[in-house]
């Protein structure tokens, strides 16, 4: 492998999880998964590309591209990872606001009447 094909390995994987944070930074976590075959593909150009160099090879700058690689999934799966925590702490919210929601009626005094216990009598409002 070429100094040029390290260098296209490690820019085109940087690329995809440049364009995958920016679309979970948006909101837009579904719309990552589009990019999963390319992220496959350049996992496999980026690994086809070191596996055959020796580890002391690798030049300071390929090392810096790694781990730059490697920072920026650790950061998307943060990223992943905080917007998992959201929808579930949405949803746990909206259960429990379903949990504590009166559904029923109020009596004259102010009290309440829940629907189990309703005759079909309904007060007007006075």
């Amino acid at each position: 492998m070429t100094v040029h094909t390290h260098h296209q390995a490690i820019t085109g994987l940087m690329d995809i999880l440049k364009a995958e944070k920016i679309l979970l930074q948006s909101g837009r976590a579904q719309d990552s998964v589009s990019l999963i075959e390319d992220k496959m593909n350049a996992m496999q150009a980026f690994e086809a590309a070191f596996e055959a160099q020796p580890q002391n090879t690798i030049s300071i700058q390929q090392r810096r591209g790694i781990q730059a690689i490697f920072d920026m999934a650790k950061e998307n799966s943060a990223h992943f990872e905080a917007i998992r925590n959201g929808l579930s702490n949405a949803i746990t919210r909206l259960e429990t606001l379903h949990g504590s929601a009166y559904v029923g009626s109020y009596n004259h005094d102010g009290g309440k009447v829940p629907f189990s216990g309703a005759t079909g009598q309904y007060q007007n409002k006075v």
